[in-house]
């Protein structure tokens, strides 16, 4: 038996309608609907114009639809335009099937404007009218809104309590796909409460894997909050292809409501990278929007960031808080978590390697490039910072950040010496590494199976490492493994006086097991190749250091400090 358009719509199967081609005659305002959330706006408004209104109730409902595109364009000027319609054939007819829709048309107004205390206030207008009426998918809308609404103010409690009851209004409908849908907003608040993000990633991963909803506005949603995540995780390569994967189409559908939550991911993740110069052009371009569909909650975030980027003055963030009822991040804008979670985990006091450990537990990894001074000219390079305890070792290769755990000594000292240069001869990286005579007969396949079984182990992208016509190649721009040593206000704890003052500080500034090349010595102390095989020497004989490998395979590991 074939279900009803009405049945069709208020489960979210909008193809399902466009495809029987009897609807748009029998259920226009179906018809209608199905065009608007399929984002097939211009086909959805010459359908109207066209079509002879003889129901009064169908006109106002299909109209309301209609005002759903220009409030997704988040053009103001359209969204009046629309409204005045809608209120206009409200008047024609009072009763309370058409004053919902105009309750519901101002919250939604309101709503698009950050006035979300006044949206509530609409909103449960229109739900105690959708439940007089016992109208389930009006009731289900309007609490979605309010649910929406209460998050947006920060008091999530409340707005999850809402979308609670807005899926018990969804699941009452058979086959309802819009139960989905508010399951993905549920899950992009849980975000910006500070809901552990493990549990967030994993449903929002297994919510992708069963989709079916036929919402292109939602679909692309969810890709959004993917890139919020891979951004918390430190995962900024990822999410940058998340972000490219969908622009296109955004811009094309041009759902500015869309295009400005897209440009805010783009912006934070463009930040964190330190991409100034487009951070500053997509601000400047997101304004002109905010201010064409008078949004004041988007300008108050892209006020917030801009302040806090360009260490401007604060302009009309206090105004934009009053009327969003949100908080001002001064902080830690740059992430959608609170700000009060975020100072937490990146205590000035705490060890560099608890603080590290703890967010890579939490799947917040990316968070550490706010408070690591020493990352701060390294946002765009590859490099890996060896400074952790316990032999960890954190990767930053192709813009993601990762934290290798259980690595062996051998296979951490194996790293130390495949980072010291960019290439490597297969006899060269022998000699280094397990020393004595090099036999390529004998010792080129240990030397394939070991470095096989560290890329394993490091599970991260292959460009790191890679064979070319024998040798071996090391993509990484710098190397974190040792303290900073600086030219100045130098702390001797050594105070052998068999030691220069560069010796001196050399050995006050590294750590044990480190390892050195003479080429990382001459750049750090800029001295000769002269001077620094005489500093070198001198201190494997007072036995500071042990010399490894030889000829230009040679390095050097620090024994004591």
């Amino acid at each position: 038996m074939m279900k009803s358009a009405k049945t069709l719509f208020e489960s979210a199967k909008y193809l399902s309608i466009l495809q029987g081609q009897e609807f748009h005659k029998s259920d226009p305002e179906f018809w209608l609907g199905a065009l608007v959330f399929s984002g097939k706006e211009e086909e959805a408004r010459y359908f109207f114009k066209k079509t002879k209104w003889t129901n009064h109730l169908i006109k106002i409902q299909s109209m309301f639809y209609l005002f759903l595109t220009s409030l997704r364009r988040a053009d103001h000027a359209d969204m009046l335009e629309d409204f005045l319609v809608l209120n206009q054939l409200y008047k024609a007819n009072k009763h309370s099937h058409t004053a919902f829709y105009l309750y519901q048309a101002l919250a939604l107004l309101r709503f698009y404007r950050g006035e979300f205390k006044r949206a509530s206030q609409w909103s449960q207008k229109a739900y105690s009218l959708a439940f007089e009426t016992n109208e389930k998918y009006h009731s289900m809308i309007s609490l979605d809104l309010m649910g929406h609404a209460m998050c947006m103010q920060e008091e999530y409690a409340q707005g999850f309590e809402y979308f609670k009851k807005a899926l018990e209004s969804a699941r009452t409908i058979k086959n309802n796909l819009n139960s989905e849908v508010i399951q993905l907003s549920i899950l992009s608040y849980e975000l910006e409460a500070g809901i552990e993000l493990v549990t967030v990633k994993q449903k929002l991963e297994l919510w992708i894997q069963s989709i079916k909803t036929e919402d292109y506005f939602t679909i692309v949603n969810a890709k959004i909050l993917l890139a919020k995540i891979k951004i918390l995780e430190g995962h900024f390569g990822h999410s940058k292809k998340i972000l490219q994967d969908i622009g296109q189409s955004i811009y094309t559908k041009n759902k500015s409501r869309q295009i400005l939550s897209y440009n805010l991911t783009s912006i934070i993740l463009n930040s964190l990278l330190d991409n100034k110069f487009h951070v500053m052009e997509l601000i400047g371009t997101s304004l002109t929007l905010c201010k064409k569909s008078e949004d004041f909650y988007y300008r108050f975030r892209f006020c917030e960031i801009e302040n806090y980027i360009f260490q401007k003055q604060p302009k009309n963030l206090t105004y934009f808080a009053n009327k969003t009822g949100r908080k001002i991040k001064y902080n830690y804008p740059l992430f959608s978590i609170p700000e009060s979670t975020t100072l937490e985990l990146l205590g000035l006091n705490l060890d560099f390697t608890y603080k590290v450990n703890q967010l890579h537990k939490l799947k917040l990894l990316g968070l550490i490039f706010c408070s690591e001074e020493s990352y701060i000219n390294l946002k765009n390079k590859n490099f890996l910072d060896f400074r952790l305890k316990n032999r960890q070792v954190i990767f930053y290769i192709n813009q993601n950040l990762n934290l290798i755990e259980n690595l062996t000594s051998n296979q951490r000292r194996l790293l130390m010496i495949l980072t010291s240069q960019k290439q490597w001869t297969r006899k060269a990286l022998y000699e280094s590494f397990w020393g004595g005579d090099y036999d390529s007969f004998i010792h080129d396949n240990k030397i394939y199976v070991t470095l096989k079984r560290l890329i394993r182990k490091i599970n991260i992208d292959d460009s790191f490492l890679y064979f070319q016509k024998g040798d071996i190649y090391i993509q990484v721009d710098e190397v974190l493994n040792q303290k900073s040593i600086k030219s100045n206000g130098i702390r001797i704890s050594n105070k052998d006086k068999r030691l220069s003052p560069r010796q001196l500080q050399f050995i006050s500034n590294v750590c044990k097991d480190e390892i050195w090349t003479p080429a990382q010595y001459a750049k750090e102390f800029a001295v000769s190749r002269n001077t620094v095989s005489n500093d070198l020497n001198k201190l494997c004989l007072y036995g500071y250091l042990e010399r490894n490998g030889s000829k230009k395979g040679t390095y050097y590991r620090v024994l004591a400090t």
